[in-house]
């Protein structure tokens, strides 16, 4: 399949709409080990490690590596069938002095174990045969009568001699060309010095001098060409995995201020400022708008201040640093290329902050909803998102006390998610959807003093901060990949995190449990590492952050929450600009609509696949990462086997209950329309594809009026004026049963989630989380799994309301205009993703008749 990019599918109006009618319905599922029968199964497997040893034997010889199998082991992969788990752990045998060691292991979207890489050494060669037998024996099945080593063995599907490209562990595509390249390798414990004895006489191999050390590997870099790797791997069999190496931001940051400049020259020499109607507005400690990278990006009557004697110079340097990841990204990859860099959002300031002292008396809820006012009137057609890099905490004599607010909104919070749903109270209250905004807010950063023992314990007890719980704003906590310090005074430190993992000062929302407030943070990005060792406090080394632009010098260096959700931002502003006719909802949908947890993070889970894992582990997961670190290839682009199809849409969620008569009925409202849409599947190529993998992810994003009152009811519905949930028809109901059912579930309240979550958690055709995890707040998403057959009968979604206070506040702002009469915009993010070389992007195309549109 090539990677031709394609425009997202905005799909026309194609809803139909329903009042609730209850009736009912439902199914389930089971998930179990593969049957086989081991006398044929156990003599394929047989087989096919004979085959991989010859094989891994070949790939020695053709390589110039000669007894490298007696010598030093060998190395295999091993494959699970489609939706199965690997049962890899019962692989390993660690008896004895050799061992047989798991190297690696990949996993699928839905954190289902795929495949491992194994070594084994020489001694231990006849190991896995000798099991095989075991299961084949009759007379060694287990109590329960199954064969020894069933859930091993029932479990793989194929066994074949490991390739370099087995031990890719970077998220880029492994590379093509075989180039002379800087690598990172991730070696066996204890067998560095292999490797080092293996190039000493290589010629143009570089090899760093100092390796980190974590449990069970060793890491080091190398700079050589992937021929070389490959002989590296076959010779010392020392490999667990290897990616790109990544620069240290450091390098530019501790150059000479006329070194910088020329850096700064030439990075400007090379980007296009191609402005369309974005931006993105900060609000922030204003901004440095001289600086020669920002400044072809600034108009300036968008630089203002809420006080005209705070001017609307940086000066703390905190806006100016926002500012350059905003616009850029970090700029370390970027100064590493040398490849054009196309700009297509403005940069927007409007500086909150005094040079001196605090915004008090002033509620800096109300300095923010004029400040964005004013951003406003200063550039009226600008289609902007708004980005705070920063929280609000309580301070008492200099301390910080520990305050657990468990989701509960705030007043900043809730002013956010007002102005986000465009309500303009001084104006009897009306709601203006064409004022909507998109706001990204840091999800606050751990002021103690780090310890290397208590990391992600502590974050996990440390909640994020004022105003990130908002409902309607995107929430960015940090993660990192930055592990590699190359300074010589820290040559025995070690990262606090691993590749990645959760960055060590972001908070979480892990303490809020099962409560039914939103997940956040919404996504992770980037926010830089800390480095530790024995009893000495961790410290933030320059080598582990961020680059971007400084107030005083072209560059420095940015971390944490801030630095991420600037990045994030960005994203944002990248989306309005390729995308202008896309809602603020739909662009926040988007952003976690393609972020993917790492492998970093699923090994965090207790339970492996994660979609065995409980309730409670999900929610743990989404709380402290979010639903992951976002992919701006999938954010932007749609491909032929993995469309992305886009609506946005209207529902009205209440109305009064009358009688024949027209007289009212009770004091409250009741529920009023449903949305379902027959989604335009191309049937047919689904269809072919009956015993392969087809993976659909549904988002659901819409923004909610708030309401930080004491009225009842005295539940998350008496914060939000109304919630939505999305429903998919299944595989073995008719379109009527699929809308009765969901009629039916109406009366149940939230038991109907349970009753779906028990009905279809089990097996490879489930959701990954599930109605009762996934549905917090107001931005939802979920992956479901299963094969294309099935999926082509499963092309019903609906969009139902749920409770909120405007359900029982039925007079409110006015009898003669009550919110019951309003209508509330959702949009609904579809994608389907095929494994299989199939374009199923042009066949939608085709149903709804547009023309399809390559992005060049």
């Amino acid at each position: 399949m090539t990677h031709q990019k394609f425009p997202h599918i905005l799909l026309p109006e194609i809803k139909q709409t329903q009042s609730y009618k209850p009736k009912a319905g439902g199914s389930s599922s089971d998930y179990s080990i593969p049957d086989q029968i081991p006398a044929i199964h156990g003599n394929v497997l047989k087989n096919a490690y004979s085959v991989a040893l010859q094989n891994y034997q070949l790939l020695c010889e053709q390589n110039g590596i000669k007894d490298a199998v007696g010598d030093k082991g060998f190395a295999i992969e091993v494959n699970a069938p489609e939706g199965i788990g690997l049962e890899y752990i019962r692989l390993e045998n660690k008896q004895g002095k050799e061992h047989i060691e798991v190297l690696n292991v990949k996993y699928d979207e839905n954190g289902v174990a795929s495949s491992a890489v194994i070594y084994i050494p020489p001694s231990k060669k006849d190991n896995l045969p000798n099991k095989i037998l075991d299961y084949q024996d009759e007379s060694k099945k287990t109590k329960n009568g199954h064969p020894r080593n069933r859930e091993l063995f029932n479990t793989i599907d194929k066994i074949v001699a490991a390739e370099l490209k087995d031990f890719w562990a970077d998220n880029l595509p492994f590379p093509i060309e075989d180039k002379y390249c800087s690598w990172e390798l991730w070696l066996r414990e204890g067998s560095i010095e292999q490797v080092r004895a293996f190039i000493k006489d290589a010629d143009d191999i570089i090899i760093s001098t100092h390796h980190l050390c974590f449990p069970d590997r060793q890491i080091c870099t190398i700079a050589c060409n992937l021929k070389f790797l490959q002989k590296l791997q076959l010779a010392t069999n020392t490999l667990t995995g290897f990616r790109y190496n990544r620069t240290q931001s450091s390098f530019f940051d501790s150059l000479e201020p006329r070194e910088q400049k020329e850096w700064q020259e030439n990075l400007a020499k090379r980007i296009i400022y191609n402005m369309k109607n974005s931006s993105v507005c900060l609000v922030d400690t204003g901004l440095h708008s001289e600086h020669s990278l920002l400044k072809p990006a600034i108009k300036p009557e968008t630089i203002d201040t809420y006080h005209p004697d705070w001017g609307t110079d940086d000066h703390d340097g905190h806006g100016t640093g926002m500012g350059g990841l905003a616009l850029l990204g970090d700029l370390t990859p970027i100064l590493e290329a040398d490849d054009t860099i196309e700009i297509l959002h403005y940069l927007e300031s409007v500086k909150v902050f005094p040079p001196y002292g605090k915004n008090v008396p002033e509620h800096i809820g109300f300095i923010t909803e004029q400040s964005i006012y004013r951003a406003e009137t200063n550039a009226p057609k600008f289609d902007r998102v708004f980005c705070l890099s920063w929280t609000i905490s309580l301070e008492l004599d200099g301390v910080y006390p520990l305050t657990m607010l468990n989701g509960q909104p705030t007043a900043l919070s809730a002013k956010i998610d007002q102005m986000a749903f465009a309500v303009d109270y001084i104006n009897e209250w009306q709601i203006d959807d064409e004022m909507k905004r998109l706001f990204f807010i840091s999800a606050g950063n751990i002021r103690d003093q780090l310890k290397h023992t208590t990391y992600l314990d502590y974050n996990d007890l440390s909640e994020i901060e004022e105003p990130a719980q908002s409902w309607n704003a995107i929430t960015v906590g940090a993660y990192t990949n930055k592990i590699w310090v190359n300074d010589p005074n820290y040559d025995s430190w070690e990262p606090i995190a691993k590749a990645g993992e959760l960055s060590p000062r972001s908070r979480t929302s892990v303490s809020w449990g099962k409560t039914p407030w939103p997940i956040k943070p919404d996504v992770v990005l980037e926010g830089g590492n800390h480095i530790g060792k024995d009893n000495f406090p961790p410290e933030d080394h320059p080598d582990l952050h961020v680059l971007t632009t400084g107030k005083q010098t072209p560059f420095c260096h940015s971390s944490d929450t801030s630095a991420a959700n600037a990045q994030a931002a960005r994203l944002g502003a990248i989306i309005r600009a390729e995308y202008p006719h896309y809602w603020p909802e739909t662009v926040r949908g988007l952003i976690v609509h393609s972020a993917r947890w790492t492998d970093a993070m699923l090994a965090q889970a207790q339970t492996h696949p994660i979609n065995n894992a409980n309730m409670q582990e999900k929610i743990n997961l989404l709380r402290r990462f979010g639903y992951g670190v976002p992919n701006e290839e999938f954010l932007l682009n749609s491909f032929k086997n993995k469309p992305c199809l886009i609506i946005q849409d209207y529902l009205k969620p209440f109305k009064l209950s009358i009688d024949e008569l027209g007289h009212k009925k009770g004091s409250d409202a009741i529920y009023d329309e449903m949305n379902f849409y027959e989604l335009p599947w191309p049937k047919e190529q689904l269809e072919q594809l009956f015993d392969q993998k087809v993976t659909l992810r549904a988002t659901l994003s819409y923004f909610i009026e708030p309401s930080p009152s004491e009225l009842p009811p005295k539940t998350k519905h008496g914060y939000a004026s109304h919630e939505l949930r999305f429903k998919l028809k299944r595989a073995n109901e008719t379109t009527e049963a699929f809308l009765q059912r969901i009629n039916a579930e109406l009366t149940l309240g939230e038991e109907i989630d349970s009753q779906e979550n028990i009905n279809n958690s089990r097996g490879k055709n489930s959701w990954l989380l599930g109605p009762k995890t996934r549905d917090r707040g107001s931005l939802i998403s979920d992956i479901w799994t299963g094969t294309g057959a099935e999926l082509a009968n499963q092309n019903i979604l609906a969009i139902i309301p749920q409770g909120g206070w405007w359900k029982y506040r039925v007079g409110f702002p006015s009898k003669e205009n009550p919110r019951l009469e309003q209508k509330v915009r959702y949009s609904l993010i579809i994608s389907l993703e095929c494994e299989a070389d199939i374009d199923i992007y042009t066949p939608i195309t085709q149903q709804i008749k547009i023309p399809v549109k390559i992005i060049v």
